[in-house]
């Protein structure tokens, strides 16, 4: 379906006849006494579409493109007048047909409302010459909210004429009323009182003040009458154009009316067609639907007399089941009895049984609930894992040989505090195991020296605050020491072992004090410093290790 944009294209006045045309000047005369707007300020929009030849009404969609929101109109004709105000939006046609479905919708028509204004005179000269040589009187004005397409005119109530303005005012071609002028010629101005209409394609107007016109050129009466005459032909141009308009207008219109009256009739032609088919339809559906039901009465009687005998032949084959199953029924009944009897007794047996096993279970959960009421008895046995750093105190041979006088340590411990008759006070001992290792590496040899110190403490501790415990701790070991050395000879041969690798073996003194954290039940934590004391031949070494671990006790 097409649309339009603004009009269809104008139809020739010859396509009608003359009482078509006498109707259409009545109406003329009559549309004349009858004021464009319902009010002032008031403007209708006119949209316009061609028509669709199955459809009985349409449904325009106006949608604004500001806001996105939609309002229908519904009519049965192709065009509909609405008020909007200024704005952008877009507009589509839905068309159904006479069973109200959809028939077809156009695509989407972009358009613009623009708002109407009156134009402002902000300023014109009120006192002008007209040249010697009867040139255009040039009148320097300051008008707004005008356009290309406004009216510019002189008016004289004693000249009884209009003077238009001589040349095309220089605006850009807008549909807005919103551009400005400066200046304006009119040609031919006899010297008198005169005004400046200015008038919108909307229709407001505007008139100014006197605007007083001096001539140095003497015109005769003859050129007067003339300017008279021109001022006349140009109103009456202006009338006749205005009625060709309304003219051209009225006669689409009449053929758009005649158009639908056509297709109206078309339509209704259609549909006696369509009517006369369909009933053409319903009779031959009526004998066929009395066929089918004449062919299904035979089927059904044939069926009944089939199901008649079927009845019979199961009514005598029920019977002699019926005898059998009785038969049947009492040997089944006497076996159930049987086995009724018997699983009475099988049931008995499993009763005795399973009151034997709750009585066992009831028995296993008391004692389990009478464990459960009595406290868990804290044996104070505890073992912990962690790191610590070594410190030599008082053995030079390891820092000479060495580079240096401290290592990290491994710590396992674990200990037991059976002693005591309250937690404030508690004597036992603790295991400790101590492994520490020195290396250096340099281009001629690698030595390594591991210690592995395994002792056994005597412990006491007491009680801080709650779950805090001070720990002092003395006993005795031994040191476990391995040193090897391997010297180094080209790199492409494998390094040489030292004939000085040994394994020594030193009793050890050992103690030291520590703080025993315990933040929940089984975990505990420990933190505090060891000394170990080895007792050499050679040398005397002496160990002080700062250390932290963590375990859980039982």
């Amino acid at each position: 379906m097409e649309i339009k944009k603004h009009f269809l294209l104008k139809n020739k006045l010859s396509h009608l006849n003359l009482t078509v045309l006498k109707t259409l000047i009545l109406l003329l005369l009559f549309a004349c006494a009858i004021p464009l707007f319902a009010e002032e300020g008031t403007f209708y929009q006119k949209i316009e579409w061609k028509s669709n030849a199955n459809a009985l009404e349409y449904k325009v969609e106006i949608q604004s493109l500001a806001d996105g929101k939609s309002q229908f109109i519904t009519t049965d004709k192709t065009s509909t007048e609405i008020s909007l105000p200024p704005a952008k939006y877009r507009y589509r046609v839905f068309s159904y047909d006479f069973l109200g479905k959809e028939a077809g919708v156009s695509a989407w028509t972009n358009f613009e409302v623009y708002k109407a204004n009156k134009p402002k005179i902000n300023y014109i000269e009120d006192n002008v010459k007209v040249p010697k040589d009867g040139g255009a009187v040039a009148l320097d004005v300051k008008i707004d909210d005008v356009n290309s397409n406004s009216k510019f005119e002189l008016v004289s109530e004693s000249l009884q004429g209009t003077i238009r303005a001589g040349d095309r005012v220089k605006m850009k071609k807008s549909a807005s009323e919103t551009d400005s002028v400066t200046h304006l010629d009119f040609k031919n101005v006899p010297p008198g009182k005169w005004r400046l209409r200015v008038t919108n394609v909307s229709g407001y107007s505007s008139l100014s003040d006197v605007i007083t016109v001096e001539g140095e050129k003497t015109y005769t009466a003859a050129e007067v009458e003339l300017i008279k005459k021109t001022a006349v032909e140009e109103r009456e141009e202006l009338v006749r154009k205005e009625f060709s308009d309304k003219m051209d207008e009225y006669i689409r219109v009449a053929e758009e009316e005649r158009a639908r009256e056509v297709e109206r009739i078309v339509r209704e032609k259609e549909e006696a067609e369509k009517a006369k088919l369909a009933e053409e339809a319903r009779i031959l559906a009526e004998k066929e639907a009395a066929e089918k039901a004449r062919l299904a009465e035979e089927e059904r009687a044939k069926a009944e007399r089939e199901k008649a005998e079927i009845a019979r032949i199961e009514r005598e084959r029920r019977l002699a089941e019926e005898r059998a199953e009785a038969e049947k029924r009492r040997e089944e009944e006497r076996i159930a009895r049987e086995k009724e009897a018997a699983e009475k007794a099988r049931l008995e047996e499993l009763a005795r049984i399973a009151a034997e096993k709750k009585a066992k279970a009831e028995a296993k959960k008391r004692a389990k609930e009478e464990r459960k009421k009595r406290p868990y008895i804290w044996k104070n046995v505890s073992f912990e894992g962690g790191l610590g750093y070594a410190l030599n105190l008082y053995d030079g041979t390891i820092k000479e040989n060495y580079d240096k006088s401290m290592t990290p340590a491994l710590n396992f411990r674990a200990k037991a505090l059976p002693y005591g008759k309250t937690d404030s006070n508690r004597f036992g001992f603790e295991l400790n195991f101590l492994g520490l290792e020195f290396e250096k590496e340099n281009n001629f040899y690698s030595a390594d020296l591991k210690s592995a110190i395994f002792d056994v403490k005597f412990l006491w501790q007491h009680k801080l605050v709650d779950s805090l415990f001070l720990c002092t701790k003395a006993g005795f070991g031994a040191d476990f020491i391995q040193k090897t050395i391997k010297y180094n000879t080209s790199s492409s041969l494998p390094s040489r072992p030292s004939p000085e690798d040994k394994s020594y073996t030193y009793p050890a003194l050992t103690g030291g004090i520590s703080l025993f954290y315990i933040p929940w039940k089984c975990i505990v934590f420990e933190t505090g410093i060891d000394f170990s004391h080895v007792v050499s031949s050679s040398s005397q070494l002496g160990f002080l290790t700062p250390f932290a671990c963590v375990g859980f006790r039982f």
